[in-house]
């Protein structure tokens, strides 16, 4: 399995008032990363290119919430491919290697005419996924409801960046 690896400084505007690093914040840094590891992945790719990626689904597990001014590590790695569908992983890491967030994450594969698109096993064969993987299930249901907090996050046409990633 393949991993990608970006180290990013947590910014004051990445933060709330208690100087803790906001979910969309996190959500944008991940974000950011997968799109970094695409755009190294298909550097050299010569296939279909007409393509787009968007979230349809996060699993997040927050440990702790990083600071403003601490250096964090993004780990990603695709999990799987199925259809229309990409599972990709997150991991954040603060300085010293101690986890901080776990994502799990369902993409869709969209045409430049925003219609679903089958991913290519040429394209899935770029990130070096290995089988098995945990990906996040169809249905997410919380089996335990033992959170301290949940929140419904709501996504707007102004969170689509140029790359038309929400």
């Amino acid at each position: 399995m393949s991993k990608y690896r970006n180290e990013y400084k947590v910014l004051r505007y990445d933060c709330n008032y208690k100087s803790n690093m906001k979910l969309e914040a996190m959500f944008e840094h991940m974000i950011d990363n997968a799109v970094n590891q695409n755009n190294f992945l298909m550097k050299d790719f010569s296939g279909d290119r007409d393509f787009y990626w968007i979230v349809y689904q996060w699993d997040v597990d927050i440990l702790r919430y990083p600071k403003e001014g601490e250096k964090i590590f993004i780990d990603t790695y695709a999990t799987g491919f199925y259809k229309f569908y990409a599972y990709r992983n997150f991991d954040i890491y603060d300085k010293d290697e101690n986890l901080c967030l776990k994502a799990k994450s369902k993409w869709l594969m969209l045409s430049k005419d925003f219609n679903l698109k089958r991913i290519d096993e040429d394209v899935a064969n770029l990130y070096d996924y290995e089988k098995g993987n945990e990906v996040l299930k169809r249905n997410f249901k919380d089996e335990d409801n033992d959170y301290k907090l949940s929140k419904t996050f709501d996504v707007r046409r102004s969170d689509i960046d140029s790359y038309m990633h929400v």
